[in-house]
């Protein structure tokens, strides 16, 4: 009796395990799909590596991750949603220095892995995105490709640290601006001893092409004209930001102003947008 008794408890755990195993095989598949689906927006991963690393990870984590599905969430969605963050996770790994800092070491012009302010800053980017497990990077909505979408983020964190950085010097040197505003008069720059010269009606076209001509600009100099109109920030104040001297902050300023300057004095003699000259130069 009790041999029957075991035979049958051996094969209710036999058919409970090839249950589980079937219910595995039908969930990997239909992540297998999602993968096969999303793989293109996170390049540079490849299906074949990241199908590998996927099953790698569950089996160290015993396949829980896909045997104890949330009660409150459909399972479609929370597959969807586990292998979007299996593919942040390992598409941030992967573009962490490309994105971080070899963009920074091109765009300050830095050729040093080593430099001190350089690691600093990827120090700052990198702690900000690795919080609340990538909490930055898991609202991407998967509308364009993730690389782009980290570029943005990496932008909005790089201006956090010139704002952060700003005040602390303007904290540690807190009377310096009563000098710097003494010695250092403000100058009207290009743009605008081009524009005191024009009437309102040309004022108010100059307002509508110039958000067009600002989006022309590289990421460096598009950071020097907000330090400068957005915050505030006198020659002195910029060159600190920037790492640079005076005199290369004040001519890399000039030479901004005066090329949108340009660009705004084309716009305005043949008609802007809906004029002659319809593209940036």
């Amino acid at each position: 009796m009790s041999m029957t008794i075991d035979g049958a408890a051996h094969l209710k755990n036999n058919i409970s395990g090839f249950r589980i195993l079937l219910t595995d095989f039908k969930r990997l598949s239909f992540i297998r799909k999602i993968l096969a689906r999303k793989i293109s927006i996170y390049d540079p991963l490849n299906l074949k590596s990241v199908y590998k690393s996927f099953l790698h990870w569950l089996k160290e984590g015993e396949y829980k991750a896909i045997r104890i599905l949330p009660t409150e969430q459909k399972e479609e969605d929370y597959l969807n949603q586990l292998v979007k963050d299996f593919l942040i996770r390992n598409a941030y790994f992967v573009l962490e220095k490309k994105c971080i800092m070899y963009r920074l070491m091109r765009e300050l012009n830095i050729s040093n892995t080593n430099d001190v302010r350089l690691l600093e800053i990827v120090d700052f980017i990198s702690e900000r995105i690795e919080r609340d497990e990538l909490g930055r990077l898991r609202k991407f909505e998967e509308k364009c490709k993730f690389k782009t979408y980290f570029s943005l983020v990496v932008t909005r964190l790089l201006m956090d640290y010139w704002r952060e950085k700003y005040k602390i010097i303007k904290h540690i040197t807190k009377y310096e601006p009563e000098y710097s505003d003494f010695l250092e008069k403000a100058q009207p720059g290009p743009l605008e001893r081009l524009l005191e010269k024009q009437d309102e009606t040309i004022k108010k076209r100059a307002g509508i092409y110039l958000p067009l001509i600002l989006e022309s600009l590289d990421f460096k100099e598009k950071l020097v004209i907000r330090l400068k109109y957005e915050q505030d920030l006198n020659v002195s104040e910029i060159a600190r930001t920037l790492g640079v001297s005076r005199y290369k902050a004040d001519q890399y300023t000039r030479e901004i102003e005066m090329s949108i300057s340009k660009k705004m004095a084309t716009y305005l003699k043949d008609g802007g947008i809906n004029g002659e000259n319809n593209t940036l130069k």
